[in-house]
């Protein structure tokens, strides 16, 4: 007689997934149909464990009546109350969150692929990491729809947004520790605010090798009007956690001067970040690096050869506010390229390159922010043009 087989483990529960959602007067902005894609797209996620919760900040536009029916559906849950914005409903979510984890997502944005938060728990799960973050897919509301892709470089979290935060997962408890999003700070940036500590703090990090995430930019932090907001809190994280490195003014500088770093900077950061982060961090091309200028405004990089020939020289010149002037010259002595760039708060700059200090090789004007680059050859022929975050 064969004995019976004995019975089959039980299945461990699968880790719930808490998602944030924060809508205001969804109607009367014409984002009633954005929303209901975002609902959606989460209903039909492959991941079985999810809770949806919507935080909405007491909408007087029938918003409410929006959100009761597809409560009513079982698909979701509303908490309506007045709130001071956007983090602090994302706070109010987190203290309500029941999920191991928990990820944001605005009422513009959407999930287009429904394997997205199964391939995001099984990343974190596999990798016992405490956030994860994948390539997402932007969305221009200009007119015409236009759509990129945007690959993740951790790597740059010092000057810019590493990634998108609607792709990210976090640990819910680990997110409770760090108080939530600073929502007396910042009105733009708190989720910023929060990616740059976690990375600081060493926490482990796992990208997640799948495009699942539209981004919509048609939110608070896309219009042209809140640009100078969007740079002042920027400069405010960069002092917050730079500027004991490399000095206040130096911090500050990381907003305006993009592609040119202080040496001592990376070298300070790739010490202190997780060894995934530091080869990001090292590997990425952050252009001419430089050290902080003192006061005479100058700085000056010599690369020498066989028997200490020197054979190119860098000079960086400070004209004052957001003009540099740089010179590389050959043999220390013999003028190669000049390099003058300069750029306003609004986020407006041009770069002009000449060969000799006489013939124009190409100009750079950055436009105002999320709108694009322009490149000319010879100062004139259109080139390319750039679209950017």
């Amino acid at each position: 007689m064969q004995p019976s087989p004995s019975p089959a483990a039980p299945r461990e529960p699968l880790p719930l997934v808490t998602v944030i959602t924060a809508t205001f007067n969804l109607l009367e902005a014409g984002r009633a149909d954005f929303f209901r894609q975002c609902a959606e797209s989460i209903r039909a996620q492959s991941y079985p464990a999810i809770e949806h919760l919507v935080l909405d900040g007491a909408s007087t536009d029938g918003t409410a009546e929006l959100l009761r029916d597809y409560e009513a559906r079982g698909w979701l849950t509303v908490h309506s109350e007045p709130d001071k914005g956007i983090y602090d409903a994302f706070n109010k979510g987190l203290r309500l969150a029941r999920g191991k984890y928990i990820a944001f997502l605005n009422s513009d944005d959407f999930w287009h692929d429904p394997r997205g938060v199964e391939a995001s728990v099984r990343a974190l799960e596999e990798a016992q990491a405490d956030f994860s973050y994948a390539p997402c897919r932007i969305i221009h509301q200009n007119g015409s729809t236009d759509i990129e892709n945007e690959e993740p470089t951790i790597g740059r979290f010092f000057s810019q947004v590493p990634f998108c935060h609607q792709t990210m997962f976090c640990r819910t408890e680990l997110l409770r520790e760090y108080g939530g999003f600073d929502d007396t700070s910042f009105r733009m940036t708190a989720d910023y605010n929060v990616v740059t500590r976690l990375i600081l703090d060493g926490r482990r990090e796992v990208r997640v090798p799948l495009n699942f995430t539209s981004f919509r930019r048609c939110g608070f932090s896309d219009d042209a009007a809140n640009a100078s907001l969007l740079e002042e809190e920027c400069t405010a994280i960069y002092r917050r956690y730079y500027a004991p490195i490399i000095g206040e003014k130096a911090a500050e500088e990381l907003a305006t001067v993009p592609g040119d770093y202080p040496e001592e900077l990376i070298t300070h950061l790739a010490e202190r970040v997780r060894p995934s982060v530091m080869l990001s961090l090292l590997r990425a091309d952050y252009g001419t690096r430089r050290t902080p200028l003192p006061p005479t405004g100058q700085s000056s990089t010599t690369w020498t050869g066989p028997l200490r020939l020197p054979l190119l020289r860098r000079r960086i010149t400070r004209h004052g506010g957001n003009s540099y002037h740089t010179r590389y010259s050959l043999f220390a002595c013999l003028p190669l390229a000049d390099i003058h760039s300069t750029r306003g708060k609004n986020g407006q700059g041009e770069t002009r390159a000449t060969l000799f200090g006489l013939l124009p090789l190409w100009t750079h004007l950055r436009s105002a922010y999320g709108r694009g680059d322009k490149h000319y050859l010879f100062g004139f022929i259109p080139a390319w043009g750039t679209k950017h975050r």
